[in-house]
């Protein structure tokens, strides 16, 4: 049986691939293509001249452990977390258990601070310390989001959607062979109203680049990550399609 290992960094909000055939083997066999952060620190690349390490966001390697432990991929490989351990030696790998990981990135937690820039329409930009509780229910909401999208056909590439102004970009397929279909928006609560300018705006967006939007709507029933849960450290699937329902918006040009 191979070995994917994924190293877990400060916080354990992102994870690090180091091996090229790990790399191939999550994109071929999982759907599951990260984005390359390597470059070289006296002349910076930029898009398609990064390389290794490959970058994995936290909703990504909690669908990867859960999928594994499910047996719904080939049952040939095992995904692993690992941690970089510094020694008088240098540093190795050091494998860590879930439990672990996520006693880590509350000690971690305490020693890293997040802001939120932002500017409300005054020309002056503020700036606002985010509460550690607040980021974990977010990677909760994206944890359910990504599996639901998932759901049913694993081939399905879910990639970040900042270029085009949305959360993820939904591929049918590999990216380097197909275009992306759909556009999926930040997921709210059910008794959250939308932002019907925003909706406008990346509805005709969405025309404009042949797309589909998708509006991602979670329920207030589904049991959130406390400070002793959270989606990586969970071993059973959860069925999320009753707790996350998708609204396809159209921009039709009348008016």
């Amino acid at each position: 049986m191979s070995c994917i290992d994924i190293e877990i960094g400060p916080s354990g909000h992102v994870g690090h691939v180091h091996s090229l055939e790990a790399a191939r083997r999550l994109r071929t066999s999982h759907g599951v293509v990260g984005v390359l952060s390597g470059t070289l620190p006296a002349a910076a690349q930029q898009n398609c001249f990064l390389y290794l390490p490959l970058v994995l966001p936290h909703e990504e390697i909690a669908w990867l452990l859960r999928r594994c432990d499910d047996g719904d991929g080939d049952g040939k490989e095992k995904v692993r977390l690992v941690r970089r351990q510094v020694t008088e030696n240098g540093s190795q790998l050091q494998e860590v258990s879930r439990k672990q990981a996520v006693e880590q990135a509350r000690r971690d937690e305490k020693n890293i601070r997040f802001h939120m820039t932002y500017d409300n329409n005054s020309g002056i930009t503020h700036s606002k310390e985010l509460d550690p509780q607040y980021l974990r229910e977010c990677q909760c909401t994206r944890c359910e989001v990504y599996t639901a999208l998932k759901e049913g056909d694993a081939s399905r590439v879910v990639a970040a959607g900042s270029r085009f102004g949305a959360q993820y970009t939904l591929y049918p397929g590999d990216p380097l062979r197909v275009h992306a279909t759909m556009l999926v928006l930040p997921a709210v609560k059910n008794n959250q109203p939308w932002d019907v300018r925003a909706l406008l705006s990346i509805a005709r967006l969405a025309t404009t680049v042949r797309k589909t939007v998708l509006l991602p709507s979670t329920s207030d029933t589904k049991t959130r990550a406390t400070s002793d849960d959270t989606s990586i450290d969970r071993r059973q699937s959860h069925d999320t399609q009753n707790h996350v329902r998708f609204y396809r918006l159209e921009w039709t040009g009348f008016g």
